[in-house]
């Protein structure tokens, strides 16, 4: 017999799916593809763009959740749930991106995300849960890199990021455009629940995730190069829009960034369910955290080739900033790395994780787990100031700092970024 608290794991695996890559849909029996209306689900889309000053310089993001700032309301992780105030760094608001809050519920573009470098002015058009295509995730709106889709219930054109790029570049001056694209398209969120419920499992029905067949399968070799042609055609589907809107190659700037590894394969956990699930919040076996991470640097390959392929054919330079090690011994249930309950709130900038948790319970949200938090951020964005320096980007692999107490002027982490040859 399943204990309970087993049976709820696996539900929690199971939400973070639907809630992450949008698969309630199917939950609920709403046809895939069909528009749903929402009250509250779609605000003023462009107001984003609107607010911009005319003819300023800017630079903007665009993509997924690992670049609008899923789990960026939090600083750290807590042992306990009641301890969340001191991990909360922007409060409730954190995701609102107007004054009264999301323009598209659930997109969690992030008041610290990784694009508000200082002293640049930052748009955020990136969504959680997008993917190279805008589609409708259960009741949430979805916009991905293209040009959006048509309401079949009110007839209303829907725009995707590359409709309120388009606005943005005729509004204002587009210097630099950062994407992060590819993990959803892998369905990285539905890989992670499956490692989960593996983990969940109770001998003798105990399994691992890297010898399921479906997984396998996502993070083959044939299913990765997929991923990267669909990133390839999102590069130059961006390109294809500044060049529409006026810009000459060259004229601005374009990084393309891979993934961060967010688990430690050096877990400070013992390999139990008490241990990893109820303490840490990371439960998962070391040898699928070891395989999983094999496969991302895959896609990684995966991505940069995307990058340098649209470059030829759109004549537009892209820069491909490589962040794989950029938590290092600050991921999820590292060895070195602390709950920010369990220690003085001095030592937090130095020994919190950059990663948020798997939980359920609020005020966090399933959606929020294995993100960059709060500290991630800032480090992403440390990455980001190294890569676009004096209006020029670089291509580079950006490592965790030696010393994350060790802050810049701007409160950063110093990040060692390492120019590609």
């Amino acid at each position: 017999m399943v204990h309970r608290s087993r049976i709820l794991l696996i539900a929690l695996a199971l939400a973070l799916t639907l809630g992450s890559f949008g698969l309630s849909a199917i939950a609920t029996g709403i046809p895939p593809g069909s528009i749903v209306s929402s009250p509250g689900a779609i605000g003023d889309v462009n107001s984003v763009v609107d607010r911009v000053p005319e003819g300023a310089p800017v630079i903007v993001s665009l993509g997924d959740s690992f670049i609008s700032g899923e789990g960026g309301r939090w600083r750290g992780n807590v042992w306990v749930g009641s301890s969340y105030p001191k991990a909360d760094a922007l409060g409730p608001s954190a995701y609102w991106d107007t004054d009264t809050g999301e323009s598209i519920t659930g997109c969690h573009r992030a008041k610290g995300a990784a694009i508000h470098l200082p002293g640049e002015i930052a748009v955020n058009l990136a969504c959680s849960g997008a993917i190279a295509a805008t589609r409708w995730a259960g009741r949430q709106y979805k916009p991905g890199l293209d040009w959006g889709t048509t309401d079949s219930i009110t007839g209303a054109r829907l725009p995707g990021q590359l409709t309120l790029l388009d606005r943005l570049a005729r509004r204002a001056s587009v210097r630099l455009v950062v994407l992060s694209v590819g993990g959803n398209d892998m369905r990285f969120p539905e890989i992670v629940r499956t490692c989960i419920v593996a983990f969940a499992k109770p001998w003798p029905v105990a399994s691992r995730c890297r010898r399921n067949a479906p997984v396998r399968r996502r993070l083959s070799d044939a299913n990765l190069a997929a991923v990267g042609a669909k990133v390839q055609t999102a590069i130059e589907r961006v390109h294809a829009t500044m060049q529409a809107a006026g810009y000459a190659n060259g004229q601005w700037s374009t990084i393309v960034q891979t993934y961060p590894r967010v688990i430690a394969e050096k877990n400070r956990y013992p390999e139990t369910y008490s241990g990893r699930f109820y303490s840490g919040g990371c439960p998962f076996y070391d040898a699928d955290v070891r395989w999983i991470d094999s496969r991302i640097a895959v896609l990684a390959g995966a991505i940069t080739t995307a990058a340098q392929r649209a470059a030829a054919t759109s004549g537009q330079p892209v820069q491909v900033m490589d962040l794989t090690h950029v938590f290092a011994g600050r991921e999820l249930c590292a060895q070195g790395a602390r709950h920010v309950d369990r220690i003085p709130i001095g030592q937090i900038v130095a020994k919190a994780e950059r990663v948020s948790m798997v939980r359920a319970f609020s005020p966090f949200t399933t959606d929020e787990s294995l993100h960059p938090n709060h500290l991630g951020q800032q480090a992403l964005q440390a990455c980001l100031a190294a890569a676009w320096v004096g209006g020029t980007a670089r291509s580079g692999r950006c490592d965790a700092p030696d010393d994350w107490g060790r802050v810049d002027a701007s409160g950063l982490p110093r990040v060692r970024f390492v120019t590609a040859d």
